[in-house]
């Protein structure tokens, strides 16, 4: 069965992965997770307003959040090479 919403949860998993090279703890990547990436996302107003107008079920199967937590990993990424 092919599950995009689960396909794009995996390649976003998969890249943020891929920034933890080296000897991270867990705690490190979760200071990374709440303060980079949770930092991008609340810059964009739509998801501000997606995020109080809709339930944590509606929110959380944005099309608009899904490409933004990817632009902000992506960005992530560009940053550090």
């Amino acid at each position: 069965m092919h599950d995009p919403e689960k396909e794009a949860l995996d390649t976003i998993i998969a890249m943020v992965n891929d920034l933890f090279v080296g000897d991270l703890s867990p705690g490190d990547k979760l200071v990374y997770v709440n303060n980079a990436i949770k930092g991008k996302l609340l810059e964009c107003e739509v998801l501000i307003l997606q995020a109080v107008n809709n339930t944590k079920e509606q929110f959380a199967s944005s099309p608009d959040l899904d490409a933004r937590i990817l632009d902000a990993v992506m960005s992530f990424r560009r940053s550090r090479r």
